[in-house]
C-alpha cells in the first residue's frame, strides 16, 4: 500500500469584506454572517440593521445601537443573525450558502450585491 501526501485546502481569507447567507443544518432557519473583513468595515459594531434596494437587488448593513428596534445584535466569533423572516418577505431563499463580497457605502455601512441571489432559478421557500 501506498500513501501519497493530501494538500491542506486553501482556506478562504478572512480578512476579505464578505457575507454569507444560507440555511441553517435544519434547513429551516436562514442565517446571514458578517466576515471579520466586513466587521472591521462597520466598525465591530454590537449590532445592525438592515436595508434592501429592490430595482438593483443590494442590501445594506448599517451599523447600529441595540437600542434600534430594527437591530440585529452581533453575537460571537460568527457574527451570525438569523434573517428567515427578512429573506421570506423578499421572497429569497438560499439553495445553499452563498458568500457576497461586500464594499464600503459610508463610515457605518457595507453594500453587498445580491443578484446572484435573487437570480437563483429555483428557490424554496423557509418554513415558518
Amino acid at each position: 500500500m501506498a500513501f501519497r501526501k493530501l494538500s491542506k485546502p486553501a482556506r478562504i481569507n478572512a480578512g476579505d469584506p464578505t457575507i454569507s447567507i444560507g440555511l441553517s443544518g435544519n434547513g429551516r432557519q436562514a442565517f446571514l454572517a458578517l466576515s471579520r473583513g466586513a466587521r472591521m468595515l462597520l466598525g465591530d459594531p454590537v449590532a445592525v440593521y438592515l436595508e434592501w434596494d429592490d430595482e438593483a437587488s443590494l442590501m445594506r448593513i448599517v451599523a447600529s445601537s441595540l437600542e434600534d428596534p430594527a437591530a440585529y445584535k452581533i453575537t460571537g466569533s460568527t457574527s451570525l443573525i438569523s434573517v428567515t423572516r427578512v429573506l421570506r418577505d423578499l421572497d429569497l431563499t438560499p439553495r445553499h450558502t452563498m458568500r457576497f463580497p461586500v464594499r464600503r457605502d459610508s463610515r457605518l455601512s457595507v453594500v453587498a450585491d445580491l443578484t446572484p441571489l435573487v437570480e437563483a432559478p429555483t428557490l424554496r421557500t423557509v418554513a415558518a
